[in-house]
C-alpha cells in the first residue's frame, strides 16, 4: 500500500512540473502576441502625431549611426508607440516602424475652424 501511493505521489509530481514547464513555454508566446499592424485595436492604441519639421530622420535602431528608414515630412501620418527612453519615440509610418528622435514629434495639429462657433442659447420662459 505504502509503495503505491509512493509511486502515485512521483508520479503527481511529474505531471505537475510538466505542467508548470508546459505554461512557462506558452505563457510567453501568448503574452508577446501582437495584433495586426492594420487592425482597429493597433491604432486605438496608437497616438496621431507629427514631425515638427520637415527632413526628420526615422532610424532603424535608436541610435544617429544606425540605418537611417527615411526621411518625414509635416504631412506624414505619423502614429505614435511608445517613447523608447528619454531621447527616442517608437513610430510608424505606413507600414515602416522605426524609432524618431522624441523632441522632433509632437501631437497632430488640430485643424482650426473656418467659422466661428456659435454658442448656444437657452429661450427665457
Amino acid at each position: 500500500m505504502k509503495d503505491s501511493l509512493k509511486q502515485l505521489t512521483i508520479t503527481y509530481e511529474i505531471m505537475k512540473n510538466l505542467l508548470i514547464i508546459i505554461l512557462l513555454i506558452t505563457l510567453p508566446v501568448v503574452g508577446f502576441a501582437q495584433t495586426k499592424k492594420g487592425s482597429a485595436d493597433h491604432k486605438r492604441k496608437c497616438i496621431e502625431a507629427q514631425v515638427i519639421t520637415d527632413d526628420v530622420k526615422m532610424y532603424r535602431q535608436a541610435a544617429t549611426s544606425s540605418e537611417i528608414l527615411t526621411s518625414l515630412k509635416t504631412s506624414d501620418e505619423v502614429l505614435f508607440l511608445r517613447k523608447h527612453n528619454n531621447h527616442w519615440a517608437v513610430v510608424t509610418v505606413g507600414d515602416k516602424a522605426g524609432y524618431v528622435l522624441y523632441g522632433e514629434i509632437t501631437n497632430r495639429a488640430v485643424p482650426t475652424p473656418t467659422q466661428p462657433a456659435i454658442a448656444l442659447q437657452k429661450k427665457r420662459k
